[in-house]
């Protein structure tokens, strides 16, 4: 789910000290918005399972004045706001899910639902191997 920032409620929704927040910023008749709109859905589908970690955000910039502080040069223009602070890392990679994916891991060390089950199933290979190597006694 991608929740739609305005001026009201903008500075609520990055202020919480316990969720950080993804904010793209676009405008409707943005042509690379689309694509760019498709990976940002795609990786909030993603981090589905840690909404109370991390929240993905949209802000109309054809809509809303930008809050003071906040210079948005082009759209789409994605960044991050670490639970609650109000400085911010602003994403430059490509824009693909995976790429979003791992910005987000690299900054808050949060991953995937799909990667945090995938490591449980790994982790659990290899304490079964390593549980069956272990000498009886």
């Amino acid at each position: 789910m991608i929740e739609e920032l305005t001026n009201k409620n903008f500075r609520s929704v990055i202020g919480q000290p316990n969720r950080s927040v993804l904010v793209k910023y676009y405008h409707p008749k943005c042509a690379a918005c689309r694509p760019a709109g498709q990976a940002f859905r795609d990786s909030a589908q993603a981090f589905s399972g840690r909404r109370d970690q991390l929240a993905f955000c949209a802000m109309d910039v054809s809509a809303n004045a930008c809050p003071a502080g906040i210079y948005v040069p082009g759209t789409p223009y994605i960044q991050l706001y670490i639970r609650g602070d109000t400085r911010r890392r602003t994403y430059l990679g490509e824009l693909d899910s995976n790429e979003i994916n791992r910005f987000i891991e690299a900054e808050i060390g949060l991953t995937t639902s799909d990667s945090a089950a995938a490591n449980l199933v790994a982790n659990a290979g290899v304490n079964a191997v390593a549980n069956a190597a272990a000498p009886s006694t």
